[in-house]
């Protein structure tokens, strides 16, 4: 990856540097922690206690959901559960758009660029697959109604909870990648540490 040079005081520069490679070595280490989750997932039962405690550790990690970690939030603006959802996402832009000042954007504009790239970043990791297993599922769900469980159902469901788990990941660390490859500001860096957000 190629890293821009940082503005600010030399200090500043100093100090920002080493912020940014502790997590450009924090996210390699993440992604191995995602990559043996994802593995053991698929070869072991929820209630193992390996996978529990992998699970705990994903809550802290830089790939952990925005509703789960407050590493989320400063690297994207909408939870997991709302990217899922095709309707749900867009009725979050919506909503985000229309009242820009209480998502904390300076204007509407501002709130359509940001979510065009969330959208544009959800379906380069895979997004398009996980809208269409939930329009499946929720398909499933109006035949039979709301609530209502059965082997179609369940197996609806768990086809589209894995992989928009596994796509999540990959939409998270994208947005990584792009934040470190483009950010340029010694400050962004410092404000976060200092406001201890990562």
């Amino acid at each position: 990856m190629k890293l821009p040079d940082l503005l600010g005081s030399e200090k500043q520069i100093k100090w920002a540097n080493d912020i940014r490679q502790e997590y450009i070595d924090q996210l390699a280490q993440d992604e191995k922690l995602v990559e043996k989750y994802l593995e053991l997932k698929e070869k072991s039962d929820d209630d193992s206690k390996e996978l529990k405690d992998l699970q705990r550790k994903m809550s802290t990690s830089l790939f952990a959901d925005m509703d789960q970690s407050r590493f989320g939030s400063i690297i994207t603006p909408i939870m997991g559960a709302d990217l899922a959802d095709k309707q749900a996402f867009e009725d979050k832009v919506q909503d985000d758009t229309e009242g820009y000042l209480f998502a904390d954007f300076s204007s509407k504009e501002e709130a359509e660029k940001c979510y065009e790239q969330v959208k544009q970043d959800y379906l380069k990791a895979g997004g398009q697959k996980v809208w269409d297993l939930s329009a499946r599922y929720n398909e499933i769900t109006d035949k039979y109604g709301f609530g209502v469980e059965n082997e179609e159902t369940d197996s609806a469901y768990q086809k589209w909870f894995d992989e928009s788990e596994k796509v999540m990941f990959n939409y998270l660390k994208i947005r990584w990648d792009n934040k470190i490859a483009s950010e340029k500001s010694s400050a962004w860096y410092i404000d976060h540490r200092l406001n201890k957000k990562f």
